[in-house]
């Protein structure tokens, strides 16, 4: 082919000018106009059959609209001022993340914040909640919501009083308004807690790497219920458990009460809610449970007990 024939034709952006020297062969340059006003060089062969479409400018225009697919995909919707007001689902789930969430910085961008869980249907209930766009992605057996939020992030800082990136080993107990309290303790419960029953007995137990969380977690249920806990360590991991009737008004006090998250806990706690003790021990009693739970521990049995 005769490139010097191109001259005056348009190749997609491009309109062949003039050679930029002597032509001599298919390699020789080409200026051209660029339909976008600019004007540019490029091996005539290039420009007719396509390998050079324009000056640079469409290259441009297709990495934008590629990073602007990148970006929508990244900054999906999601409620970043949740934890402005502590409302009683918000507690819940502030309790929740304190046990399976995690919050980190990737590279210096925004923080993210993730929650864990093997229960899909729960993870699913937080999406909702915080009302994000996001996919739930299975991890072998284990079920994982994150997003990107800065403001999220500085809000759980506030919360907890600290740097809340690898909280496992010192997390704090947060600051929380006291009629939301059970909410709080509920979520923990459901995501790092356990109810089960132990040769017949109701026994409540959550575990914590952090023992300033567990005894803070420990003093708040004394202080709001009169139930006393124990806590025990093996290596770096902390639980405390109260069994019992400590069990029964514990899980009475978490879930016999509205919450709009649903979890598989409360089934085992209205089982709890049937059980009774062959005898009440005034080492189980506090004079504040039973004044706490009168429906549950009765009054002559607690007369009983203090009167001796």
């Amino acid at each position: 082919m005769d490139y010097r024939e191109a001259i005056g034709k348009t190749y997609n952006r491009l309109t062949v000018l003039r050679f930029d020297k002597e032509y001599t062969n298919c390699t020789t340059k080409a200026v051209c106009s660029c339909s976008c006003g600019e004007i540019t060089r490029a091996r005539i062969w290039d420009v007719v059959s396509g390998g050079t479409k324009s000056c640079g400018c469409l290259h441009s225009e297709v990495s934008a609209k590629q990073l602007g697919r990148i970006a929508l995909k990244q900054v999906l919707p999601v409620n970043h001022t949740i934890f402005e007001h502590i409302t009683p689902s918000v507690a819940w789930l502030l309790g929740f993340w304190a046990a399976d969430g995690n919050a980190y910085i990737p590279d210096k961008r925004t923080p993210k914040i993730q929650y864990y869980q093997n229960d899909r249907d729960l993870i699913e209930q937080i999406k909702t909640l915080v009302k994000a766009k996001h996919k739930v992605v299975q991890s072998e057996d284990s079920f994982m919501l994150a997003y990107a939020s800065q403001r999220q992030y500085d809000d759980l800082c506030s919360i907890f009083n600290m740097d809340v990136c690898a909280k496992s080993l010192t997390l704090r107990f947060p600051i929380i308004p006291e009629k939301v309290l059970p909410l709080f303790v509920r979520g923990y419960v459901d995501g790092d807690g356990s109810l089960c029953w132990c040769h017949g007995i109701p026994h409540l137990s959550v575990s914590s790497g952090s023992g300033v969380f567990l005894d803070g977690l420990r003093n708040v249920i004394k202080a709001q219920t009169g139930i006393v806990g124990k806590i025990h360590f093996v290596g770096r991991a902390g639980q405390l458990t109260y069994s019992g009737i400590k069990a029964k008004c514990l899980s009475s006090w978490l879930y016999l009460r509205h919450c709009d998250i649903k979890t598989k806990k409360e089934v085992i706690a209205s089982e709890f809610s049937a059980w009774v003790p062959q005898r009440y021990r005034r080492t189980s009693l506090t004079h504040k449970m039973c004044t706490t739970f009168p429906t549950i521990i009765p009054q002559k049995e607690a007369e009983r007990i203090y009167s001796k």
